[in-house]
C-alpha cells in the first residue's frame, strides 16, 4: 500500500482529516454493513439489513422513523471481549459529543439508540433517512477499552495508543504490530465470526513511491498491490505490467469505483480569481466545453472509462429515467470564445481574455498528488489556454495533502474525485451545511462553498424520502439544477488497477475499496 495511516477510527483521533487508512482498517476491523460491490450493501456484523418489509425499519406517522439492528451472536473482540450492543450505545455517544465531533449528516437525525436485550439496538431518527440502513457508526468503539478514560480524562481520549498500534477491532485479522514507516504484520483472528481467515499473517507494506511498488511485485515480494479511489498506481503503468505480464497467469484487474473525477470550481467571492470569473454561469459553461472530455478519458484511462457529464453513471439503474435531464456541453471551443465574449471578456493583444476593468482571465487548476492528476491539469490547462485563458496549473505539495482549510481557500479549480453514490454522498457534496469552515474544524466534503436554497430543500427531500419512486422526481428535479447551473465540471469516471500475481484470488475490480472483502482473498 502507498499510503500509511495515522490512525484507525480516524473520525474520534486528533487531527485526522481524508480518508487515509480506510484500506487498512477494513483489514482488523468490521461495521453493521459493509459495500462489496459498487451501491451494494451486505450485513456484517448485523444479521440482516433493517427492512421495511420485514418491519426493521419502520416510517412513523409523526415523521420520525426507527431501524432495528439484529446484531449476530458470539462476535467477539480481538482481545477475546464480546461485542454487544453496549458498545453501539457507546459509539453513538461519541459520535454525538460536540466535544469530540461535529454533527455528520447521520448523527444530526439520530436522536436517540435503545437496547431492548444485548443483540438488539433500535435507533430513533428525528426524520426519514435514505440510507440509515448503512450508514449508521460505521466505526465502532469497543466501550471496555474506551470508556474509563473517556468519562475521566476527555482531553487525553483521541491521543491513546489504542487508535494506533494498539488497535483492537472486530475483524478477520488483529494487529500484531506496527512498525512505523516500514509496515503493519496482522495474524488470524481465530475466533472470528465468520470462521478462521485463510491467512496466518498478512503484511501490509507502505511503498509510497509507485515504481517501487511495481518493483516488488514484478520481482514476486509482493503479492498483491491494491489501488483504491484515493491511492495507488496509475493507469499507465498498469498497463505496462499487464503487456510485460503476457501468458504468465499474472493478473492486472480494472475496476470502476463509482467516483466521478471533477473540476470543483471555488464559489467564495473573497478568493475566487478571476473576479466576474468563475461566479459568471456562461464562463463555467465555456470552461466545460472548452475540455474535449472524450479524448481526456481515453488518455487518463487507456479508454476504459465513460465520460461524465453529471454524478450519475451511465449504467445507473435510474439513469434512463434521467437522461432528459441532465443538459449536455459537447466539446466546442468555438461556443467556449463565443460564451466568454457573452460574459463580457474579451482578447486582448497576446490574445489572453480580459475584463473591461483590465483584470486579465489568470485561472488557478490544483490537483492533488497521485492518480494522474498532473497530467489532468496539464491537459485541462492546454484547453484553456487555446480559448484565450491563462491557467496556473499546480500539483499540491505532498505536505499539504488532506489539509482541507488549504483545500477550501484556494483561488480557482481543484481536481477531486467525490466519494460515495449519486443518491447520497455525491448529492449531498454541494448542501451548504457540507463546507468546510473554521467552526467545524474544515471538515465537509463542499469545498468550493457552493450555496443554493432549492439544491438544499431537494436534498433535504431526496434524503428524508425512503420511497424509490417518490424519489426519482426530486433526483430529476436536482440533477437538472446541478448541471444547468454547471456547479462542477463533469469529467470521467474513474477507474482503477489492482496488480496480483498468479494464484491470487478475492479482490474485486467491482468495489470502491479493494480490502472490504479481505475475509475472502485466499492465494493457491
Amino acid at each position: 500500500m502507498q499510503v500509511e495511516p495515522i490512525a484507525f477510527i480516524r473520525n474520534l483521533h486528533t487531527g485526522i482529516q481524508g480518508d487515509v487508512g480506510r484500506e487498512q482498517q477494513y483489514v482488523m476491523h468490521d461495521s453493521l454493513a459493509v459495500e462489496l460491490e459498487y451501491e451494494t450493501y451486505h450485513p456484517q456484523l448485523a444479521q440482516e439489513l433493517p427492512s421495511i418489509e420485514r418491519g426493521t425499519w419502520r416510517l412513523n406517522a409523526d415523521g420520525t422513523m426507527d431501524n432495528t439492528w439484529k446484531l449476530r451472536p458470539n462476535v467477539r473482540w480481538h482481545d477475546g471481549h464480546p461485542f454487544t450492543a453496549a458498545d453501539l450505545l457507546f459509539t453513538f455517544e461519541l459520535n454525538k459529543d460536540p466535544e469530540l465531533l461535529p454533527p455528520t449528516s447521520s448523527t444530526s437525525r439520530m436522536e436517540s439508540l435503545t437496547a431492548p436485550d444485548e443483540l438488539t439496538v433500535v435507533v430513533h431518527w428525528t426524520a426519514p433517512y435514505l440510507i440509515a440502513d448503512r450508514d449508521m457508526l460505521a466505526e465502532i468503539a469497543p466501550r471496555h477499552l474506551l470508556e474509563d478514560t473517556y468519562r475521566s480524562d476527555k482531553a487525553r481520549f483521541t491521543g491513546l495508543p489504542y487508535f494506533t498500534n494498539e488497535f483492537v477491532g472486530l475483524g478477520p485479522y488483529r494487529m500484531v504490530r506496527w512498525e512505523p514507516g516500514s509496515h503493519i504484520e496482522v495474524a488470524a483472528f481465530a475466533d472470528y465470526y465468520q470462521g478462521r481467515p485463510p491467512f496466518d499473517t498478512i503484511y501490509l507494506r507502505f511503498v509510497p513511491d509507485p515504481t517501487t511498488a511495481v518493483a516488488n511485485i514484478l520481482a514476486g515480494s509482493v503479492d498483491i498491490v491494491p489501488t483504491s479511489s484515493t491511492e495507488g498506481i496509475d493507469l499507465d503503468t498498469a498497463f505496462d505490467v499487464e503487456r510485460r505480464w503476457s501468458g504468465t497467469g499474472n493478473q492486472v484487474g480494472i475496476g470502476q469505483t463509482g467516483r466521478v473525477i471533477i473540476a470543483e470550481p471555488q464559489f467564495r467571492q473573497e478568493y475566487s480569481r478571476p473576479r466576474n470569473g468563475v461566479s459568471n454561469l456562461a464562463v463555467r459553461e465555456a470552461l466545460l466545453r472548452a475540455i474535449d472530455r472524450q479524448a481526456l478519458a481515453e488518455t487518463m484511462t487507456h479508454d476504459r472509462a465513460p465520460i461524465a457529464d453529471s454524478y450519475f453513471l451511465p449504467v445507473d439503474p435510474i439513469r434512463p429515467q434521467l437522461d432528459s435531464f441532465i443538459p449536455q456541453y459537447p466539446y466546442d471551443p468555438a461556443r467556449a470564445r463565443q460564451l466568454m465574449g457573452e460574459a463580457g471578456w474579451t482578447p486582448g493583444p497576446n490574445g489572453i481574455f480580459v475584463h473591461p476593468g483590465g483584470e486579465r482571465f489568470d485561472i488557478d487548476l490544483w490537483g492533488r498528488q497521485g492518480g494522474g492528476n498532473d497530467k489532468i491539469i496539464s491537459i485541462i490547462g492546454d484547453a484553456w489556454k487555446g480559448i484565450g485563458l491563462a491557467p496556473n496549473v499546480m500539483v499540491e505539495p505532498t505536505a499539504l495533502l488532506g489539509d482541507r482549510e488549504y483545500e477550501s481557500l484556494r483561488p480557482g479549480f481543484l481536481i477531486i474525485n467525490p466519494s460515495g453514490s449519486a443518491y447520497y454522498e455525491s448529492v449531498a457534496k454541494l448542501h451548504t451545511r457540507s463546507i468546510p469552515t473554521a467552526e467545524n474544524r474544515w471538515r465537509g466534503s463542499n469545498y468550493g462553498a457552493y450555496g443554493n436554497p432549492r439544491v438544499d430543500a431537494l436534498i433535504d427531500r431526496i434524503q428524508e424520502t425512503v420511497d424509490t419512486q417518490q424519489r426519482l422526481p426530486l433526483h430529476q428535479q436536482l440533477v437538472y439544477e446541478h448541471m444547468a447551473n454547471v456547479v462542477m465540471l463533469p469529467l470521467y469516471w474513474q477507474v482503477t488497477p489492482v496488480l496480483m500475481l498468479k494464484g491470487v484470488k478475492g479482490p474485486r475490480t467491482n468495489q470502491k475499496r479493494p480490502t472490504t472483502n479481505i475475509f475472502e482473498w485466499d492465494k493457491i
